[in-house]
């Protein structure tokens, strides 16, 4: 498993090219990622893809589970 910082997937969503106003479908098996080495529990580390992913699409991006 890989570990990985919240400033990694933020990196990682920007080069896949994730932008303002997409439309993102996020599977909820997140846990296949690895281990984030900020996350204190599972709500941290789910709240924490949430947040970031919300933040890179803005208001009017759409998030899909």
């Amino acid at each position: 498993m890989y570990d990985y910082t919240k400033k990694d997937i933020l990196k990682s969503l920007l080069k896949a090219g994730l932008k303002k106003n997409d439309l993102v479908y996020v599977n909820p098996e997140l846990f296949n990622f690895g281990i984030m080495k900020d996350a204190k529990n599972k709500e941290d580390y789910y709240k924490t893809f949430l947040n970031i992913i919300l933040d890179v699409i803005g208001s009017k991006g759409t998030l899909v589970t």
